[in-house]
């Protein structure tokens, strides 16, 4: 299953931190998949971070956000989503004080544990489980690091575009 946002976030309205929210709900499964298309027209202006939870997925690097002009990323992934909200939190501003500029944000996932295997094919079941859960416990482990210090990445860069 593949699930899109198309993030259209409006001109000056939002900043880094106090960024508009667009919720992407997903299923129960293992993220295989990221894609991100940011159309002509943005001049790297709109910027989108994906999180889980509090969490950051993508970009992998706290505080940093994507942004572009008539890119097409995409890459495989391995991300286990076991706990609700079965949802992804993309966060996006605008720094264009004129236009609204649009991201659209798909990832791929598999809910069946045999559909689940194909991405682990080098593993047995049980090993990819072992594997898994202990992925998912690293997962946790730095989710629970953010929280404790939810802020900790706060710092001027050019990447979010203040001073």
């Amino acid at each position: 299953m593949v699930y899109l946002a198309e993030v259209t976030t409006p001109p000056a309205l939002y900043t880094a931190a106090a960024p508009m929210i667009t919720r992407l709900a997903v299923t129960k499964g293992l993220v295989y998949k990221f894609h991100l298309y940011a159309p002509h027209g943005a001049m790297g202006l709109h910027y989108v971070q994906v999180f889980d939870g509090s969490y950051q997925l993508w970009p992998s690097s706290p505080g940093r956000a994507f942004r572009g002009d008539g890119i097409q990323i995409d890459w495989d992934d391995i991300y286990l989503k076991s706990t609700e909200p079965y949802e992804f939190t993309v966060k996006s501003w605008n720094l264009d004080d004129t236009y609204e500029h649009l991201t659209v944000i798909g990832v791929g996932m598999v809910s069946e544990e045999a559909f689940m295997a194909r991405f682990l094919p080098s593993m047995s079941w049980e090993s990819a489980v072992k594997a898994m859960a202990e992925i998912q416990a690293r997962q946790i482990e730095q989710q629970q690091a953010i929280i404790a210090q939810p802020f900790a990445w706060l710092a001027p860069s050019e990447e979010t575009g203040e001073e």
